[in-house]
Parts: structure tokens; C-alpha cells; sequence
């Protein structure tokens, strides 16, 4: 990902991503969901982030010319599903990482009670 730029107008980010995204250039935008905050140097910023690096130029050029034509454009949708897709499979085998945790964990105290227990010296 790299910067596009920074912005204290949420409606202006807002605007520029759904251009972006009719031209086929995926946008992010930092600190959307939080919005400025007083106190801190740079929160009061949204930054758009271009999500994939070799779009950056046509994005920069399309930052400065409306009728700027992509050449790099992508099936925006199909991007975001894609990622979604990753993070879930990413999700699940963290899950499947804990689970198998959870049951040597469960397992090896099993066989320290049983050692206990003197099942294992009989």
C-alpha cells in the first residue's frame, strides 16, 4: 500500500475512494472508522492509501485529472472478496492453531495426572 494523501475532510476521502474504486483502483482509508482525534499530532488526518502499488501512478494521475483512463484497473469487488476470503482463512487457522493447543495441553495433563496417579508404574 502506498499513501495517495492526507486529508482532514472524511466527505473528501470518501469521495475520492468511490471514484477510485468505479475506475478500479481499491482505496483505504486510514482512520476512517475513528475520525480526528484532539491531542494527537496526526489524527486529525485521514490518510487514502492506494492498496496496491502498481496502481499508485495511474492513481496519482487520476488524483489530478478526472478523465485521466486507468490502465491498470482491477475487479475492485472481487479484490475486497479476495481479502476477505484470507483474512477468514487466516482466522480459521489460527483457530485450528489454538484448538490443537488447547487438546496437547489437555493431553499432557492427562499424563501428568495419570503418572500421578501411578497408572504408568503398574
Amino acid at each position: 500500500m502506498k499513501i495517495l494523501f492526507h486529508t482532514t475532510e472524511k466527505t473528501e476521502a470518501t469521495n475520492i475512494k468511490l471514484r477510485f474504486e468505479l475506475a478500479g483502483i481499491p482505496v483505504f482509508i486510514g482512520s476512517e472508522d475513528t475520525g480526528p482525534a484532539l491531542g494527537f499530532v496526526y489524527a486529525n488526518k485521514y490518510t487514502v492509501w492506494v492498496c496496491l502499488d502498481h496502481q499508485h501512478e495511474d492513481a496519482v494521475l487520476l488524483l489530478k485529472d478526472e478523465a485521466h483512463e486507468v490502465t491498470t484497473a482491477i475487479d475492485v469487488s472481487g479484490y475486497y472478496q479476495y481479502i476477505e476470503d484470507e483474512q477468514k482463512k487466516s482466522a480459521n487457522k489460527n483457530y485450528d492453531r489454538i484448538m490443537l493447543a488447547v487438546v496437547l495441553s489437555c493431553v499432557g495433563i492427562f499424563i501428568a495426572w495419570a503418572y500421578q496417579q501411578g497408572v504408568f508404574t503398574q
